[in-house]
This record gives C-alpha cells, sequence and structure tokens, in this order.
C-alpha cells in the first residue's frame, strides 16, 4: 500500500491505489537537499508559529529534486484565515539574521547567503482548492 525510498533517491515517497502523484527515482542534487533543509528552518522559524498557517507545499524543481543552488524555492502557503502580512510573497531570507530582503534589489551577500522564496498564498476560506498532477495511473477506484 505504501512505499518509501530514501530521500537521496528520489522516491517514491508514498504511492497508494488512490494516490496519482508518482515521483519516479532521480538523483537528488545537493542544492535541493540544502534547500529542503533551510526551508524546514524557515517554517519552523517563521511560519509555525502563526495559527493561520494550516499547510506548506513546495513545487518547482525543490519537488522534483532537481534544484540548483541559485533556485528559488516555489512554494503554496495555505491559510485561515489569509494574512499577507505573516510572510512578504517574494523575498531573501536570512537565516543567521533571520531578515527578509527584496529580491528585486541588487545582487549581493543577501541574496547569496539566503534561501530565495516564492509564494503563493491561498486563502482556505474562500474554499476547498484541489491540486491534481493527471490521471490516476491505477485506474477507477
Amino acid at each position: 500500500m505504501t512505499t518509501t525510498g530514501s530521500p537521496r533517491s528520489g522516491g517514491p515517497i508514498a504511492a497508494s491505489r488512490r494516490e496519482y502523484c508518482i515521483i519516479s527515482r532521480v538523483a537528488i542534487t545537493d542544492a535541493t537537499l540544502r534547500k529542503r533543509q533551510q526551508l524546514l528552518s524557515f517554517i519552523e522559524k517563521e511560519l509555525a508559529p502563526h495559527a493561520a498557517v494550516r499547510a506548506v507545499v513546495a513545487v518547482g524543481s525543490i519537488a522534483t529534486g532537481q534544484a540548483r543552488p541559485d533556485s528559488d524555492v516555489d512554494a503554496y502557503l495555505f491559510m485561515e484565515p489569509l494574512d499577507l502580512y505573516i510572510v512578504p510573497a517574494e523575498s531573501v531570507w536570512r537565516e543567521r539574521d533571520n531578515t527578509f530582503h527584496s529580491m528585486f534589489g541588487d545582487v549581493g551577500s543577501d541574496v547569496d547567503e539566503g534561501l530565495q522564496l516564492d509564494f503563493h498564498r491561498v486563502d482556505l476560506a474562500r474554499g476547498v482548492i484541489q491540486l491534481t498532477c493527471g490521471p490516476s495511473r491505477f485506474g477507477p477506484s
């Protein structure tokens, strides 16, 4: 029913008859592992203390395991109620001093040593959002 792979192997992370997103086995880059660790730290320090934050779902290269050192972290931030002041939609978070910086200004040490974030903030109070990856490969359930 459930299959787990090692974090470095790329999956499948979980597979059951009702899931449709199957991750093929690919080598995960070192940058992906580093960015995933930074994202977890960011979630613990910045997002977890806020009751409005219900879930964070990383997508893009960090999810597929193909992030490069210069990749940003694309993620959906599900909130109820929506609070646009919890975290900027696009910014660079520097862990050492827990500060946010513009990703559109001068490129320098703030951007180079920080975690570049691109959040899509979702208001759960407006209704349920269904994210799908395509038709189930297992057929009807």
